[in-house]
């Protein structure tokens, strides 16, 4: 048996709506389960082909953290891949629209990314797979290799 991705990324927020208007909003999440009963509230997203599972729990201050890069708790950030550098490009500019990044993108080679955090702090990597944007996939090696060599060139 093989594991073949990610079932779900559990998170949690302050406020579950605004979570949800917020990943609705700049990547189409589709709600496809609600549980409203007690102190734990909670939705099941689909996005694409990743389930968000955002938790508002009224006993739990780890949702309010805004700490650096690996001291975030257990799940530190999360990438969301998206299909083709068309869609890649869009959601760069509807980030950008609303502040949540200046637009730069990270190129590591095998995939571009861009970053930026959602409502509660939760840093959020926006992929785009080489191969899905009609390049060979390339090491940071190799990139370096290339442009030194336009450099000297």
């Amino acid at each position: 048996m093989q594991v073949t991705g990610f079932d779900h990324i559990a998170v949690l927020t302050q406020d579950l709506e605004r979570f949800c208007e917020f990943y609705g909003e700049l990547f189409g999440a589709v709600e496809e389960y609600r549980e409203d009963s007690g102190p734990v509230r909670m939705r099941v997203l689909r996005v694409g082909s990743v389930t968000l599972h955002p938790f508002e729990v009224d006993f739990s201050r780890e949702a309010w953290g805004d700490d650096p890069i690996f001291r975030r708790g257990r799940i530190d950030h999360f990438g969301l891949r998206v299909g083709d550098e068309e869609a890649f490009d869009a959601i760069v500019g509807r980030l950008v629209e609303r502040g949540l990044t200046d637009g730069t993108v990270s190129d590591f080679g095998r995939m571009r990314s861009v970053t930026f955090r959602d409502p509660d702090g939760l840093w959020v990597e926006v992929c785009l797979p080489q191969e899905e944007a009609g390049r060979p996939w390339e090491t940071p090696a190799r990139i370096r290799e290339r442009a030194t060599a336009l450099a000297v060139g």
